[in-house]
Formats: C-alpha cells, sequence, structure tokens
C-alpha cells in the first residue's frame, strides 16, 4: 500500500509540474469519483442486517440474480466474503452449494437491478421500488438457484 500511494503521489506530482489543470482534471478528480462510486456500491452490498444475527452473512450481504451487469460475478456478494480467495468464475458454484442456507436464513437477494438502482431507491426513498425486485426466497416452490 505504500508502495502504492507513493507511486500515486509521484504520478500527480509528475503532472502537476507539466500542468496543474491537467493534473487535477485528469488525475485528482477520477480517483475521487472512483472513490465515491466504490462507496455507493460498497454501501448497497451492505445496507441490510438482520437485528436478531447482526453477522449474518447472508443478510447483510446482498445476492442479485439476473442482474444488469454482472461485474466478476460481484452479484453474488454472499459468495465474495465466504470464498475471499474464491475466483469469480466459481461464485454461482459457491452460491449453489450454499443455496439451502439462503433459503434458511432468508438471505438479502434481489432480481433484475444493479447496485446503482439499489442506491438510488435508498436515496430517493423508493422503497415501494426496491421491494418489487425483492426476492422472498422462503416463498420459493422448488428451493433450486434462480439463474
Amino acid at each position: 500500500m505504500v508502495f502504492g500511494s507513493a507511486y500515486y503521489v509521484l504520478w500527480f506530482w509528475m503532472w502537476y509540474r507539466i500542468s496543474p489543470s491537467f493534473a487535477l482534471a485528469y488525475v485528482i478528480i477520477p480517483f475521487a469519483e472512483n472513490i465515491i462510486l466504490l462507496a455507493c456500491v460498497n454501501w448497497c452490498w451492505h445496507a441490510f442486517i438482520n437485528p436478531e444475527d447482526p453477522e449474518d452473512p447472508y443478510v447483510q450481504s446482498i445476492t442479485i440474480l439476473d442482474g444488469q451487469i454482472n461485474v466478476l460475478n460481484e452479484d453474488f456478494h454472499v459468495v465474495h466474503h465466504q470464498y475471499p480467495g474464491g475466483h469469480w468464475e466459481d461464485y454461482v458454484g459457491f452460491r449453489d452449494k450454499h443455496w439451502p442456507e439462503y433459503i434458511k436464513r432468508r438471505a438479502t437477494c434481489f432480481t433484475k437491478v444493479h447496485t446503482f438502482l439499489i442506491f438510488f431507491t435508498f436515496l430517493f426513498r423508493d422503497y415501494e421500488e426496491l421491494a418489487n425486485s425483492f426476492v422472498d426466497l422462503k416463498g420459493e416452490a422448488e428451493g433450486k438457484p434462480m439463474t
């Protein structure tokens, strides 16, 4: 981290010496934008809690089924925490392996959305839209994973 931070500061300093406005527009602003966007996504992935079991990973990390944009299978965010060293191509298999636990614990699952849509439903308090994309796993008839 120290090396990466030092490299970034040197990169910024090099561009700042050439053109301060370029350094601001093309180094600092994209960096700040990246931090804000990742903070929004990270907050959405962990926006829920089970009051009876705050450590419940199936509630506190969301799962998006049939997501609009599934970058590196991060829509299976519970798996990301269960298998931190796991390869993203294996996430669907890991999700399938634990699917009965998803149902038992009533995991926080949504369908046909993206994390930014979830973020904006919270931001604008459009809880009805959020509820429309929520998947009640206890109501699922066969208990098989959705794709």
